[in-house]
């Protein structure tokens, strides 16, 4: 049950951070000649919801992945690894989906005359509509980054290092 706590924690934290990021740049994205500005700080908020996750010792799916170097040394076991998975996937999902429900209802997609709105289902539409293929490259570059960075945040002593 307590992963399953701290795997919505990690789900509403990454939500939190995703609407902010689209509620910052959501002007830029809309015009070609701001995209790559918006896309740049839209890049820079997002971040701040591995912060967060980290700080407040979440449980992300995405880092916990790399549960299977431990499963490789034998220092945790198949079973407890896909029980975290399962524990911390379902977390991760409803966290995030709570969050979004909650968001639209608030009115907050919106702002901007609807362009937020607009802008984060726009984005969504991309995402969904990739090929297999492109997912999952994506999805492995995207992972490779959250797990240096926890990695890299596990390694230090204080919450500006983990920063």
């Amino acid at each position: 049950m307590y992963l399953l706590l701290l795997g919505l924690m990690a789900g509403a934290f990454i939500a939190f951070a995703a609407e902010g990021s689209n509620m910052a740049a959501h002007s830029l994205l809309a015009h070609p000649e701001t995209y790559g500005l918006g896309k740049c700080l839209a890049g820079a908020i997002f971040g701040t919801g591995l912060m967060m996750v980290v700080v407040a010792g979440a449980e992300l799916f995405t880092g916990n992945t790399m549960m299977i170097m431990g499963v490789m040394s034998k220092e945790i076991s198949w079973s407890a690894m896909l029980r975290n998975w399962l524990l911390v996937y379902a977390g991760n999902f409803a966290g995030s989906a709570a969050l979004a429900w909650a968001m639209n209802y608030s009115g907050l997609l919106g702002s901007g005359g609807g362009l937020l709105g607009g802008m984060t289902v726009k984005i969504a539409l991309g995402k969904v509509h990739l090929s297999f293929g492109q997912a999952l490259v994506l999805g492995i570059l995207c992972n490779i980054l959250v797990c240096a960075a926890v990695w890299m945040a596990a390694g230090a002593k204080d919450i500006t290092g983990k920063i």
